[in-house]
């Protein structure tokens, strides 16, 4: 809890990516991607809750599966209205914010998380993410959205701003909303790098990573670790990062 104010994480996690079906449960250091998702973010000071959002499709029957094995909050809503499923998942824990984490990012680092929680009560925003501007490696994204602003997104939104849940406040309406935006500092502030996991070289990378740094890494160690092993970085630097209009 920050200062009285109740935040939890909702973790958006599906089985039918296009470029890498079933990615969340690939196996890093022999635990599904899903898993040391929610792992790192349990080392949050602010965090009182983590959700698991996903699709009520058979598909992601595995997810439902792990979390009810490892006991889990979770929760089972449409494939296709993205933001419906993100707000059903925090509706039942009376949240003042909801940090929002993609299942493509197991690198999350809980020191980010932690950092744009504060920001966004001490700014009385909207809004707070690292992504408006991109200054972290792609895979360390967060975004933080306060529950009255979501609600009114998912009474407004339609369209693609649906399956995107933040774009309506960022995109479409970014006149409406107070937003603040983290900077990565100078140490890390390496937009080239990429460790989000999409596709078969993000995976070959991202379980390397996990496999020399174990799981308890920070950003600034993956930073470091990719610039003393340039030929690892290498391996996903080609890598398009998808348009968010593509789907």
């Amino acid at each position: 809890m920050y200062k009285g104010k109740k935040v939890g994480a909702v973790i958006l996690a599906r089985m039918r990516s296009t470029r890498l079906p079933g990615k969340v449960m690939l196996s890093l250091k022999g635990k599904p991607a899903l898993q040391w998702i929610v792992e790192r973010l349990k080392n949050s000071k602010y965090l009182d809750n983590i959700i698991i959002a996903t699709s009520d499709d058979v598909s992601c029957d595995p997810i439902a599966m792990m979390c009810t094995r490892l006991g889990y909050n979770y929760f089972r809503g449409s494939e296709e209205d993205i933001l419906d499923r993100f707000v059903g998942a925090s509706a039942p824990y009376n949240l003042d914010a909801v940090v929002r984490i993609t299942g493509d990012c197991p690198m999350v680092d809980w020191e980010i998380v932690d950092t744009l929680i504060h920001l966004f009560f001490t700014n009385n925003c909207s809004y707070c993410s690292n992504v408006l501007q991109r200054t972290f490696p792609i895979g360390f994204d967060a975004e933080v959205i306060s529950t009255d602003i979501l609600e009114e997104v998912n009474q407004l939104a339609d369209g693609v701003d649906r399956k995107h849940i933040t774009t309506y406040i960022y995109k479409t309406h970014p006149d409406r909303y107070r937003m603040v935006d983290l900077i990565a500092g100078e140490t890390v502030s390496h937009p080239e790098f990429r460790v989000t996991l999409d596709t078969l070289e993000d995976y070959v990378v991202i379980n390397t990573i996990y496999e020399l740094l174990g799981g308890s890494f920070l950003v600034r160690d993956v930073v470091d670790l990719l610039k003393a092993l340039p030929e690892l970085a290498g391996i996903n630097s080609t890598v398009k990062q998808k348009h968010y209009l593509e789907g």
